[in-house]
């Protein structure tokens, strides 16, 4: 189980990876999924150490909202290739910045799956009302 923290500003972790880590894999992107309501998205992070081990750091300001559970998936960056119009997955008149200095980093094999916890509560919002009008009543039949 790997525990985070969006308040800290770096946050070390480690895992063991399921398969043979590249030598010259220097980061990772971590896919997560929130258990409760399957949010879904990604940060990155720098390896630290490869040794049986890898330990990885990220920032607490990339992590999701803390929220509970999560189930984590991890790849290996490979090397930043540049966009092409072709490969691109938005409008290059509605990119932030200029085409020419566009590029993605590919992700490679899945090193790891593993459970997390981000700091923050796992449990449900709920909403209460407390007008005077709410006290409906109901019968149950039993046959």
């Amino acid at each position: 189980m790997i525990q985070l923290k969006k308040s800290l500003t770096t946050n070390t972790f480690a895992f063991y990876p399921d398969v043979t880590v590249s030598g010259s894999i220097t980061d990772l992107r971590v896919l997560y999924v929130q258990d409760l309501d399957q949010s879904s998205g990604s940060f990155d992070a720098d390896i630290e150490s490869k040794k049986n081990w890898i330990v990885g750091q990220a920032l607490g300001s990339d992590l999701p909202t803390p929220s509970g559970q999560y189930t984590l998936t991890i790849k290996e960056i490979t090397d930043v290739v540049p966009y092409t119009f072709s490969s691109a997955d938005f409008r290059w008149d509605t990119a932030p910045y200029r085409w020419d200095n566009v590029a993605s980093s590919g992700t490679g094999q899945t090193l790891a799956t593993e459970r997390a916890y981000i700091e923050g509560g796992n449990e449900v919002s709920f909403t209460t009302y407390n007008s005077p009008n709410e006290s409906g009543t109901y019968k149950t039949y039993n046959s």
